[in-house]
């Protein structure tokens, strides 16, 4: 199975490696910039990001990529739904870089969610 999910003719979504994380600490940094409730801190956002990355059961994060550069990135966590009856997947970060915002990038990513190609891609084997 392929392990990218193209949303539009140039962007592409893929799992993000360890070569991604000093950048997706940067605009997790920017995200907190925006919000009242958490502040911006490097070093905890790579310990949160390397967390996901050791132990795949907790989550996946996944960068959007356009011409090879990251331009958003998403991250998944696995959680056990008492509604659902079964392990489930929180949307816990989507973060657009500031010069892709309003070109529909995330419109792309919205239509994902119904997509089962997406869904075999960002639940991996098994969470």
């Amino acid at each position: 199975m392929q392990s990218t999910l193209s949303v539009s003719e140039k962007v592409v979504i893929e799992p993000a490696t360890e070569a991604d994380l000093d950048e997706l600490s940067e605009m997790l940094g920017g995200l907190f910039k925006q919000e009242g409730d958490f502040r911006p801190d490097k070093e905890r956002q790579l310990r949160g990001l390397r967390l996901i990355f050791e132990q795949p059961s907790r989550g996946r994060v996944f960068v959007l990529r356009r011409d090879g550069a990251i331009v958003g990135m998403i991250n998944l966590l696995f959680t056990i739904s008492t509604a659902e009856g079964g392990f489930v997947m929180l949307l816990e970060d989507l973060v657009i870089h500031n010069n892709f915002r309003g070109t529909g990038t995330v419109k792309g990513c919205s239509s994902m969610r119904s997509s089962s190609r997406a869904r075999k891609i960002f639940s991996g084997s098994r969470c």
